[in-house]
């Protein structure tokens, strides 16, 4: 089955967006990470038009649901492209969308600056005083919100994140919450989560969209609960 992979691209950051469709012939159990190296080892790559094109920007790491570098807007919906199977993105049709998550700055096609969860995780308060806490960090919620990847697919889908917004977000209380359960100073401990429930859970809306969308599967119910 031939599949037009269908790009929102970008040259440049102070550029416009335009779109651009190639065509691939994926094989069994193919991610969009496949489709894009296979797509950039082309020499040269053309559109689907016979076109030629520049290499497509994209951020790769890990490949294995682990990083979370590979983030992007697929079908419509933040995933991760390493662990997005073209076999599931096809279902009643032969075209994939790709497009850049809208929320951060767009430095090249696909590949965002998500520098702005870093900064969130600083006005959380995300950062102990310290050595780290051996016994609070034995506490059974760490290991959850440890597997965050920071790759931004709560940030995108939240109604209520915005990027100059007083809202930190999800991955921002994680890691929060994180840093809280690993504190050894007990003042400052409580600044933390004063803090982040401040800017985070008192701000969320429960609307949950990125809990349904977080590629670890961290319930944010619990963490604010936690707060």
């Amino acid at each position: 089955m031939k599949v037009i992979i269908q790009i929102l691209r970008r040259d440049g950051r102070d550029l416009e967006p335009y779109r651009q469709s190639f065509e691939i012939n994926p094989p069994l159990a193919a991610t969009v990470s496949w489709a894009l190296g296979e797509l950039n080892a082309r020499l040269p790559l053309a559109d689907i038009d016979g076109k030629a094109a520049r290499h497509i920007a994209w951020n790769c790491g890990c490949r294995q649901k682990t990083c979370g570098v590979c983030a992007m807007v697929i079908n419509g919906r933040p995933m991760l492209a390493c662990s997005a199977f073209i076999e599931d993105l096809t279902v009643g049709k032969n075209t994939v969308s790709l497009e850049p998550l809208s929320k951060f700055p767009v430095v090249r096609d696909l590949v965002v600056d998500t520098t702005m969860l870093e900064e969130k995780m600083l006005e959380a308060g995300a950062f102990l005083s310290g050595a780290s806490g051996i016994e609070r960090a034995r506490d059974g919620r760490l290991m959850e919100i440890s597997q965050c990847m920071l790759c931004g697919c709560c940030f995108e889908v939240c109604p209520n994140c915005l990027p100059n917004g007083p809202f930190i977000g999800a991955a921002a209380m994680h890691g929060a919450l994180r840093a809280a359960l690993q504190e050894p100073a007990a003042g400052h401990r409580k600044r933390i989560l004063r803090n982040a429930r401040g800017k985070g859970g008192r701000l969320c809306s429960r609307a949950l969209s990125c809990q349904a969308v977080c590629p670890a599967g961290i319930p944010v119910t619990g963490t604010l609960a936690s707060l």
